[in-house]
């Protein structure tokens, strides 16, 4: 790393720190809507560094003064999820955006304030209409309780790091792979796997290229000290692996057709009830957290069959 990635990296991981206090106090699906643009499904534009930022001082006291009331409030610059409003105070599973203006707003600061009127509308209501041009889109709780494994993927790590390498598979499809030693054929390994439709995620990857927001940081997931330091410095190379065939044989169990797609489409599947014709499809960015947050595949695919039991007989993109 050149000095310059270095500090981006460093301050990276330090507001990874400021991530594992949001997601602490607050409901992570929730915080997932505080990280994109309110009028496309982009992410909005990271804070960058602090030093020398305007308005600095004035974020900072809008901060002590919601602690002095002895109301948790969080600088959203010390996040890397939080990218709407200045300071976010945390006073239920929802968070709560204010933007800190001294004077009156350009246009600049109308939208950031527009954006951030839609957030809390959303979050109010339960819905809201044309959010990132979706159209009409509501937010429903989901009645299974998440399942994860994040505790599997911790032992896999440490078991790396004693070995030299550690696989470890808590459903079946899914796979935990940690590396130490350079001299493991990783190839040869997955092959061993006797994968029929393999997806990979090399999360080393995920982490360089600062891109694991906005899902809940790794530090909460994997608490072993040593272990976290050394998969954050790169001394241990880590992949999530699932066999997509699996979740296509768990459908086609409970009477379902799937359809799979690829990276360049939004949905990872869909699936129609062959009677009624009806379907439903997951998104990537909900798919994902089985490889950043640990997530069973086989709850995700129960999530999806619940909503599409829920529903009438339109097509619905499930996010």
């Amino acid at each position: 790393m050149t000095q310059v990635e270095v500090y981006r990296h460093l301050t990276y991981i330090w507001r990874s720190f400021g991530d594992a206090v949001a997601f602490l106090f607050m409901d992570k699906f929730a915080l997932r809507q505080a990280f994109y643009n309110t009028h496309n499904t982009n992410a909005k534009q990271d804070a960058g560094f602090l030093s020398g930022k305007a308005g600095f001082v004035g974020e900072w006291e809008e901060v002590e003064k919601w602690l002095r009331r002895g109301i948790p409030a969080l600088l959203a610059d010390l996040t890397n999820t939080i990218r709407h409003g200045d300071v976010c105070l945390m006073v239920g599973p929802d968070p709560v955006l204010i933007e800190v203006k001294l004077g009156e707003p350009d246009t600049r600061g109308r939208q950031q304030r527009d954006s951030i009127r839609q957030l809390m509308e959303f979050f109010e209501n339960d819905e809201i209409p044309n959010l990132r041009g979706l159209g009409k889109i509501y937010r429903t709780a989901h009645h299974s309780p998440e399942l994860c494994y994040a505790d599997v993927m911790e032992d896999t790590i440490i078991a790396a790091a004693r070995t030299g390498a550690a696989f470890k598979s808590p459903e079946r499809g899914l796979w935990y792979v940690a590396i130490a030693d350079g001299a493991v054929d990783l190839k040869a390994t997955i092959h061993g796997f006797s994968l029929g439709h393999p997806i990979a995620y090399p999360l080393n990857e995920v982490k360089t290229n600062r891109s694991w927001a906005p899902y809940s940081p790794l530090i909460l997931s994997i608490r072993h000290r040593e272990s976290s330091y050394r998969f954050m410095w790169g001394d241990i190379i880590v992949f999530v692996i699932y066999d997509l065939d699996e979740l296509v044989a768990a459908a086609a169990s409970r009477g379902l057709k799937t359809t799979l797609f690829s990276r360049e489409e939004d949905s990872v599947f869909e699936l129609i009830e062959p009677l009624t014709g009806r379907n439903i499809r997951l998104a990537w960015q909900l798919f994902d957290r089985l490889a950043f947050e640990f997530t069973s595949p086989g709850w995700l695919l129960e999530i999806t069959v619940e909503r599409l039991n829920s529903q009438g007989g339109a097509v619905s993109s499930f996010l």
